[in-house]
């Protein structure tokens, strides 16, 4: 075509159509290079693995012998303790008094339910009133684990003979399906690493087994999790396997070694442990918060728009029941929370989002607030508080 072009232009124009025809291959070639780089860019990244709410705590599917009333009650408590592991975090939470007398009761806190058939089976699907479990709960002094959970980016080696892998996240395989079945049934956000040419270069199956941790974690870094879960698994024999899991969440990584019957044994058992280990940090028991509240200072509020933003976030933070200004300055403000769960509960839960990061306390001059208690009793001088948590906003 091009060739064309310039043998039918006339000999005195052809110099001005070479120009053009330059110059237009010159702005595609720019135009190239631009999508080269674009493309160059877009390597090695990922959709950051950032906690979300965690839906359906409150469904739960069980096994039913009959659609008749009395399969039907025993189906909804069957039902109702499965959904109270996820909520409150804790496996043995049918034996506490006051869940079983939630258990006993189940059917009032339905919502919804259908059978299905499942094969030979018929399973029952039932919803329940998540605000009146919560309130139950809160009720009996039991934990709440609210739905905002912590994403869990999961490393797993299995080694069975002289076959030794990395499970993917489109593996698909034995190991893939256990774990995610498991992590549903607690409430536990998971996904396993792409294990693309990015992954391969710096981790390799033996970098797990060999206990190579730091190559692991700096691998992790472009999920951008919450958490870091590192497993192992080796089969000795068909009917004897080990594991080793190590959870890094905050400070010291938290270790299990397992010993089970199967792959699927051993890594069930492992994401219990993870769930299990969150829990003990995450669920929290109703607290008051401290003397009038816990106090949460917060720096970069700029603007009114920010101060907006500020007080949206907080109007819909879990464990937060109710927010109020105790003070506010040029690029700062502080608020007392009424609270569930301490301090260190409410900063975890902070921590998943994307609003506020944490931030050393500054050195604040004394406020001029005179604060009452709760309770409505004697004003107390509350200038010298300094706060429980500070954060930086994020932009």
């Amino acid at each position: 075509m091009l060739s064309y072009f310039l043998q039918a232009t006339p000999a005195a124009d052809l110099w001005t159509k070479r120009r053009y025809v330059l110059r237009v291959l010159t702005d595609f070639a720019v135009f190239l290079s631009g999508i080269v780089l674009l493309l160059m860019g877009s390597i090695g990244t990922v959709d950051c693995a950032r906690a979300a709410a965690v839906s359906d705590l409150y469904r739960a599917e069980v096994t039913v012998g009959s659609q008749e009333p009395a399969a039907r009650e025993q189906a909804f408590k069957d039902a109702l303790e499965v959904v109270l592991v996820k909520v409150t975090g804790s496996r043995e939470i049918a034996e506490q008094p006051a869940a079983a007398t939630l258990l006993a009761s189940a059917a009032t806190y339905v919502q919804q339910f259908g059978y299905r058939a499942r094969g030979r089976a018929t399973t029952l699907n039932v919803l329940f009133d998540g605000a009146a479990v919560d309130a139950a709960l809160t009720d009996g002094d039991l934990p709440v684990w609210v739905d905002e959970r912590p994403a869990v980016l999961i490393w797993l080696a299995v080694q069975r003979g002289d076959r030794r892998y990395m499970v993917a996240d489109d593996h698909g395989g034995q190991a893939d399906r256990v774990v995610r079945t498991v992590a549903a049934r607690r409430g536990i956000p998971v996904l396993f690493p792409l294990l693309d040419m990015e992954d391969r270069a710096q981790v390799d199956v033996a970098d797990l087994l060999g206990g190579f941790d730091e190559n692991v974690l700096q691998a992790a870094v472009r999920y951008d999790p919450d958490a870091v879960v590192i497993a192992t698994v080796a089969a000795l024999r068909d009917d004897d396997w080990r594991a080793d899991w190590q959870l890094y969440y905050g400070g010291e990584p938290a270790v299990a070694s397992l010993k089970g019957a199967s792959l699927e044994a051993v890594l069930g058992d492992g994401l219990h442990f993870v769930a299990d280990a969150l829990a003990d940090q995450l669920a929290a028991v109703e607290t008051a918060g401290g003397l009038g509240g816990l106090l949460m200072s917060v720096e970069g509020v700029d603007s009114l728009e920010d101060f907006a933003r500020l007080a949206t976030y907080l109007d819909n933070l879990a464990l937060a029941r109710s927010h109020r200004i105790y003070r506010i300055e040029p690029g700062y403000a502080s608020f007392l929370l009424e609270v569930s769960g301490d301090a260190a509960n409410v900063g975890r839960l902070i921590g998943l989002g994307d609003v506020l990061e944490a931030a050393p306390r500054p050195v604040l001059a004394p406020a001029t607030l005179v604060g009452k208690p709760a309770d409505g009793g004697k004003p107390v001088d509350v200038r010298e508080r300094v706060p429980a948590l500070h954060f930086r906003m994020l932009q």
